[in-house]
């Protein structure tokens, strides 16, 4: 089996666990087993904690595939790219920020859980659905900015390659996957949102409306 091969089946495995997890019926299994509250407390934290180890030892397995070059840019091209992961990167910590770090990574529920009090649902839903900040231009910030940065790159070699296609596949399925959790604990709210604003990119038209 060719290292391209291993890549794209590897990372896919890893992204189809990854989204089963968050799976409603897998939720309520772990909800039963732990308690509500326990849950809560633990769940988001622990999955996030969990998807990184297994990511980096993912990481760690393709290091030592072979590789070939595919094409690398240098020059003004290389600068272009790399401004465009920079903007990457900065729509990820802005979307990050507007629901908050901690609350995003599970550590404000783990905190409530500690102190005795009831942490919230799933850490970062609230009773309203959030619109402000990068989501005012685009439903799913973050994963933009992921495709942004992982497409925006000056070397491309096999490997990254099937990196990327991957990936790109795994967050155009976490995004329908996440707007239907989002349509069942917003309905009608979600529905207007997603009529008006665009999943990944921006309507260039909607900038002066929007301000």
């Amino acid at each position: 089996m060719s290292a391209f091969i291993r890549v794209f089946l590897l990372l896919s495995f890893y992204a189809a666990l990854h989204s089963l997890l968050l799976r409603p019926e897998v939720k309520l299994v772990f909800e039963a087993l732990l308690g509500q509250r326990a849950f809560r407390g633990f769940f988001r934290l622990v999955y996030n904690v969990v998807a990184v180890v297994l990511f980096a030892l993912f990481l760690g397995y393709v290091a030592g595939l072979p590789d070939a070059t595919i094409v690398e840019i240098y020059g003004l091209g290389a600068w272009i790219l790399l401004i465009l992961r920079l903007t990457g990167v900065g729509v990820v910590i802005w979307a990050l920020q507007t629901h908050g770090f901690l609350a995003w990574l599970g550590v404000e529920n783990f905190r409530s859980w500690r102190r005795g009090a009831d942490p919230r649902k799933e850490g970062i839903d609230g009773s309203r659905l959030v619109t402000r900040g990068p989501y005012r231009w685009v439903r799913n910030p973050m994963y933009s900015g992921a495709l942004l940065f992982l497409w925006s790159v000056p070397g491309w070699t096999v490997n990254y390659l099937a990196f990327v296609l991957a990936a790109t596949l795994y967050l155009w399925v976490g995004s329908l996957h996440e707007e239907t959790r989002l349509r069942s604990d917003y309905g009608k709210s979600y529905e207007d949102y997603a009529a008006s604003t665009p999943r990944f990119a921006p309507h260039v038209l909607s900038f002066g409306r929007r301000r």
